[in-house]
């Protein structure tokens, strides 16, 4: 556990919320949490986690940046939190459009325009407008300062793989020129990040067409999903949950254990109706296991 020796209290709470021992009767699978974590507004939560005087200047102050992070359920609500705390960076967003193309069986795809069956799914434009999982959006919008995901494996070498957490110094042509602030052998050395070609379609559960995209592998990392989070050390943490809360096995446990007291973590719940109760999914046999 990532905890101060001086935190017991909170270090049992822990235990009991990974061990599903802490949960409320009849409360549908709920924890309270108390009254001082919470918040009441995205403005607050953003406030706590990134103050203005760490925002105004980034880049100088990618130390504090680096040690906060806003945890969110879905990659959709990341996307919103994310535009959000862009829009509060100084400078001028530059946006950058990927190239997409369709690559599904040219006769699957003659046979889909001729009958209009589901041809719409074959266009660019209905290409460009999705995001799934493990690509970066067709226009990603980005700013000097701002923290980014990478989201390949570039160079195991190098330390660009995915998951490095970089932060953007200078557009330099095709290339972002990078500061890696992932902990570790390569913190702190600066990388180019080139355009790259991403297929999307080719795993089991892929529920799109086949296409692929060339676009910078990475993606905004002020807010990341809980899963992504995993390994992670944070110095504070904002829970974001707008519409959904915690919906997998240990999920709520692996938001919590991201930092080392309950001081250091702050909560804005507007998927219930009581924001002090958060739903705690743990399935026993899975423990035993």
């Amino acid at each position: 556990m990532r905890l101060d020796k001086n935190q017991a209290s909170f270090a049992k709470w822990l235990d009991e919320l990974g061990n599903g021992t802490n949960i409320i009767p009849n409360s549908d699978g709920c924890v309270q949490v108390p009254e001082e974590t919470s918040v009441n507004n995205l403005n607050s939560l953003i406030d706590f986690c990134y103050p203005n005087n760490c925002l105004s200047d980034p880049v100088k102050r990618v130390d504090d940046i680096k040690g906060s992070s806003i945890l969110c359920t879905t990659n959709n609500t990341t996307f919103k939190v994310n535009e959000t705390l862009l829009d509060r960076l100084p400078g001028k967003a530059r946006t950058f459009k990927s190239i997409d193309k369709p690559m599904s069986d040219p006769h699957k795809l003659a046979v889909a325009m001729a009958l209009d069956v589901h041809a719409r799914d074959y266009t660019t434009e209905a290409i460009n407008s999705k995001t799934p999982s493990g690509l970066p959006p067709h226009e990603l919008k980005l700013k000097v300062g701002a923290v980014v995901m990478l989201i390949r494996n570039l160079s195991l070498r190098d330390g660009l793989c995915n998951g490095t957490m970089l932060q953007i110094l200078e557009f330099h042509g095709e290339l972002l020129r990078c500061v890696n602030i992932t902990e570790g052998t390569h913190q702190n050395k600066e990388v180019f990040i080139p355009r790259t070609k991403l297929v999307f379609g080719t795993g089991q559960y892929d529920r799109c067409e086949k296409f692929s995209r060339i676009q910078f592998p990475v993606r905004l990392a002020f807010a990341i999903t809980i899963n992504k989070s995993q390994g992670q050390t944070l110095q504070r943490v904002g829970l974001y949950f707008s519409g959904d809360q915690c919906f997998a096995h240990g999920q709520l446990y692996v938001a919590f254990s991201r930092v080392r007291h309950l001081g250091a973590i702050r909560i804005l719940n507007l998927a219930g109706k009581d924001k002090r109760l958060l739903r705690n999914v743990v399935y026993k046999e899975l423990l035993l296991q």
